[in-house]
């Protein structure tokens, strides 16, 4: 949760709401490993609720690269897709090698399939605050 805290002030600072957005991604994310812990649960995988906050919330570190490079560096729209799409894809990718193998393989893309919404939804937040 401390990669959330982090991302959650950094967002907050940028943008300059500090209340409504820190507490806003902040239940984000755990609302979101509520659900995916929830959906794994159902599917029939051995999933507990601290395992999904901790592997939701070590996977949205490449997320706060782009936060952090923004501080820097003015990035331009073309520059700021290209970025925030890449970490993406690299949490995406670290979230679904933890949370995909515990649920059984006929029904792995019904488990991925609300981590990458998740994590579409906290890009979007980077997006829009970049």
């Amino acid at each position: 949760m401390v990669l959330c805290v982090i991302l959650a002030s950094l967002i907050s600072f940028k943008t300059g709401k500090a209340e409504s957005i820190f507490g806003s991604i902040f239940m984000i994310v755990w609302a979101g490993s509520v659900i995916v812990t929830m959906n794994t649960r159902f599917l029939g995988g051995p999933a507990s609720l601290f395992q999904s906050i901790c592997v939701m919330g070590y996977c949205i570190f490449p997320l706060i690269i782009p936060v952090v490079v923004s501080f820097f560096f003015n990035m331009g729209a073309g520059y700021k897709t290209i970025v925030i799409g890449t970490c993406l894809f690299w949490s995406i990718i670290s979230a679904m090698a933890f949370m995909g193998d515990i649920v059984p393989e006929h029904r792995r893309f019904l488990g991925t399939y609300p981590i990458v919404l998740f994590y579409v939804f906290i890009s979007c937040f980077v997006f829009m605050a970049t």
